[in-house]
């Protein structure tokens, strides 16, 4: 089996905590953005990591 890995900068990872903060919404909003498909983000063992840089890159293209 072939698997895709793309190469990210580990240091550029951040949790779900970071990025609520970061954007100052809630924690519960960024789960339904991420259940919704409306933002990247990465499986890390059972955790779900985001980098900056690609969720503010869609949600600049949204409008949001």
């Amino acid at each position: 089996m072939r698997w895709l890995v793309k190469e990210v900068n580990m240091e550029m990872f951040i949790d779900r905590d970071e990025l609520a903060k970061i954007l100052g919404i809630p924690e519960s909003t960024v789960d339904y953005l991420r259940r919704a498909g409306k933002i990247p983000f990465y499986k890390v063992g059972k955790h779900c990591r985001y980098v900056l840089a690609e969720v503010q890159k869609i949600l600049k293209e949204n409008g949001r």
